[in-house]
């Protein structure tokens, strides 16, 4: 019942938190300047493209027997296909993709000889993959205040346990971008039924293993990788942009439209960064380049359709110096709402 009702209020928090605009034709046009660095090439650039290759589980018989570099692929590819925030390829048309990534490794260089249609492949590798198992013998206990006994039955413990790494190269030259550790715990427990097999051996034989047992060690993985998620979709939220299209004021509240929608997966209450571009010379060298220079932050509003979105940016300097071209980004943050309701429950 508690669990229950912290999720309701929590729920609530959120929704009150976000900004509804329940008055949006009263919030007048702006004139606003078109940034020069903006071109049509640049604002028709698809989202990434992305292929997920099977993890490296070559080192560990239990992550093999797992299978868990196929299961870590698989989950990896639906929070990414979830998100919307890349293109997701199919992995079975890079059939010599796993094994090019372990010679280029290897030989600390390398390319992708294979057909090129995306632009950056996430695998990883597996470091430990472990399974234990505990008895836990009955207790019993007295309550002089009660006159009670109470018993916690005997009870048969599993612990799976994962770590690696979360990787990111890009294509076709398969340089190393980014390398994320993750680890996760999957914990089950059951009524004592004693195995005599494993009753003196904390550690599994992997050749007594059923099927539970091997999909708990799946778990863990997958634990691994939602914990680390929100990392992996910063990484791929900042090569994908929602360009500001238009600027609406009503008072002290400011409204950007921006180009990406329900179909790009925006939501209600998302916090997204602000980029606007400027054109840095070297000193040294006498090199112009163009920089993205973060300036603040906006909160996507509950106007949002399936192309387009209206983002509330509170800061008035931010507001006014923002040009039809400029950007945002949409920020992901790891999520402790599950933590803190599991830790009061029944």
């Amino acid at each position: 019942m508690k669990k229950i009702l912290l999720s309701t209020i929590a729920l609530a928090f959120l929704a009150n938190c976000a900004p509804k605009i329940k008055d949006f034709n009263n919030y007048i046009k702006q004139p606003i300047l078109k940034s020069e660095f903006i071109s049509e090439e640049k604002f028709k650039k698809d989202k990434p493209s992305v292929v997920v290759a099977n993890f490296n589980n070559r080192d560990s018989e239990l992550a093999r027997k797992a299978n868990l570099g196929s299961s870590m692929a698989v989950t990896v590819e639906n929070f990414l296909g979830a998100s919307k925030l890349v293109k997701l390829q199919d992995r079975k048309a890079f059939k010599n993709l796993e094994k090019e990534i372990a010679l280029a490794e290897m030989q600390e260089t390398g390319s992708y000889t294979g057909p090129i249609s995306a632009d950056y492949v996430v695998s990883g590798d597996v470091s430990i993959a472990d399974y234990q198992y505990k008895f836990i013998a009955e207790k019993v206990s007295y309550n002089p205040k009660s006159g009670g006994i109470y018993r916690t039955p005997a009870k048969n413990k599993y612990t799976a346990t994962f770590s690696g790494n979360l990787k990111i190269y890009e294509l076709p030259s398969l340089k190393l971008s980014e390398v994320i550790p993750i680890s996760g715990k999957k914990i089950r427990t059951e009524d004592a039924v004693v195995n005599k097999a494993w009753l003196f051996n904390s550690t599994i034989d992997t050749s007594t293993m059923k099927k539970s047992d091997l999909e708990l060690v799946q778990k863990a993985g997958e634990v691994a990788l939602k914990k680390n998620q929100h990392i992996l979709k910063n990484i791929f939220s900042n090569l994908r942009k929602g360009y500001i299209l238009e600027k609406r004021a009503k008072g002290n509240k400011t409204l950007f439209k921006i180009s990406l929608g329900k179909d790009s997966a925006i939501k209600l209450g998302q916090k997204v960064k602000i980029f606007t571009i400027e054109e840095n010379e070297n000193p040294i060298t006498g090199d112009v380049k163009e920089e993205n220079v973060e300036v603040g932050v906006g909160v996507i509003t509950d106007r949002i359709s399936s192309k387009y979105a209206w983002v509330l940016v509170k800061d008035k300097q931010v507001a006014s110096r923002l040009k039809i071209g400029d950007f945002v980004t949409v920020m992901y943050k790891k999520s402790h709402l599950k933590n803190l309701l599991l830790t009061y429950t029944d």
